[in-house]
């Protein structure tokens, strides 16, 4: 029998698995040959089971080394060999801030990390300002007016540095402290001085901790 254009016994010797579990995988789970035939290799999968019309995979968390039954849906290309379970995710302060401190990326359309350009039809409406941090959004905010000129976009970028020093949250910033407080000054903020003391005193945290 062939699936696609090739014989069930050669997919089976591929996967080294049975003729019958590839003839289940192909009748029961319903996925065309680029889902399906290479699935395992693809997403570093040890088994793909189907249940109540839906599709999951047992992969091993790359913490806990633990095999977590998951919606195919949840896992993809990039992190098949860095993905970690919920309660890993969760809970673990060196994956969270790892995710949390990523550089800006190159499908950003605002020129800061953590603001997008919010377009419909090629026109910009606002700023969008997301912060999310161990799977909870933080900040959520559009930034609009009438102009939509940098002072706008500006201030997008200013209010979620000054949200991540007052949350102490270890997102990476889009200011220096310099630059931060020129941009404050910029946009008329009075909180200057009180910006410069919680920096200030962070510092000296660090210092202290780095003494012992």
């Amino acid at each position: 029998m062939y699936f696609k254009g090739i014989l069930i016994k050669d997919i089976a010797l591929h996967f080294n698995k049975s003729s019958s579990t590839i003839q289940y995988w192909v009748t029961k789970l319903g996925v065309n040959k680029r889902k399906h035939c290479n699935m395992i290799d693809r997403y570093n999968v040890k088994e793909i089971i189907r249940e109540n019309n839906e599709t999951y995979f047992i992969k091993e968390c790359s913490i806990c080394k633990k095999n977590k039954k998951i919606l195919s849906h949840t896992i993809s290309i990039k992190n098949k060999y860095t993905w970690c379970c919920i309660d890993c995710y969760l809970h673990t302060d060196k994956i969270n801030n790892e995710i949390a401190n990523q550089a800006r990326k190159n499908t950003n359309t605002s020129g800061f990390i953590g603001v997008c350009a919010k377009q419909v039809h090629g026109k910009v409406l606002g700023y969008q300002v997301r912060l999310i941090y161990k799977n909870i959004n933080l900040m959520y905010q559009l930034y609009k007016d009438e102009t939509l000129n940098k002072k706008t976009l500006i201030q997008a970028a200013v209010d979620r540095d000054l949200f991540i020093i007052e949350k102490s949250l270890p997102h990476r910033r889009n200011f220096t402290d310099k630059e931060l407080f020129a941009n404050m000054l910029y946009l008329g903020y009075e909180q200057v001085d009180n910006i410069k003391n919680i920096l200030e005193q962070k510092d000296e945290i660090q210092k202290q901790k780095q003494l012992r």
